[in-house]
């Protein structure tokens, strides 16, 4: 980030995130220890190994997961270890 963007200090970056995860634009959620910015906001799986995240689009998976929480589920992480 600081090699493409020298001039942008950590803490305009991070108020930009938040400002945008206040809009319902970005999803953060953490992985190893560091926070991640999710853009696909539409209510979905990650799948998490080796600090690579796919996403899974499952909507029966996450309706039944609605079903049984009895909430909106926007994002449900899950951890792949070996």
């Amino acid at each position: 980030m600081r090699e493409d963007f020298p001039t942008v200090s950590f803490s305009t970056l991070y108020s930009n995130i938040l400002t945008l995860k206040e809009l319902g634009l970005v999803e953060l959620f953490s992985v190893g220890g560091e926070t991640r910015v999710e853009i696909n906001t539409e209510p979905h799986i990650n799948i998490i190994e080796d600090e690579r995240v796919i996403d899974v689009n499952d909507p029966e998976i996450i309706e039944a997961l609605k079903r049984k929480l009895g909430k909106e589920v926007k994002l449900v992480n899950v951890l792949v270890e070996r």
